[in-house]
């Protein structure tokens, strides 16, 4: 165990190393793997993810919406009846109070 945590301590220091040297290690595109990570991987993630947040914003957020609007049409119906029936007034006083 103590030589595997040793192994990876050099590992990390290493890579530290190698990233802050000035010269460009040649490790450090190693068969093209940072690029086919970017393009394989990335990328299309990235890519799916955005039209996830699309469908989220353009469909999924319509029914909280919806639920929103028609709370507020109850809401407005119930104002309505306050105002007409509940305080005796005629039909529109209100506004003119």
């Amino acid at each position: 165990m103590i030589a595997s945590l040793v192994s990876v301590a050099f590992g990390i220091l290493a890579d530290l190393r190698l990233s802050r040297s000035a010269q460009d290690a040649p490790t450090r595109d190693w068969l093209g793997l940072c690029a086919a990570y970017e393009h394989g991987l990335i990328r299309p993630v990235h890519g799916l993810f955005g039209f996830v947040a699309c469908v989220d914003d353009g469909v999924i957020d319509l029914i909280p919406r919806g639920v929103a609007r028609l709370a507020q049409e109850i809401s407005d119906v119930f104002a309505r009846a306050d105002d007409d029936v509940i305080d005796g007034l005629g039909p529109g006083a209100a506004d003119r109070a």
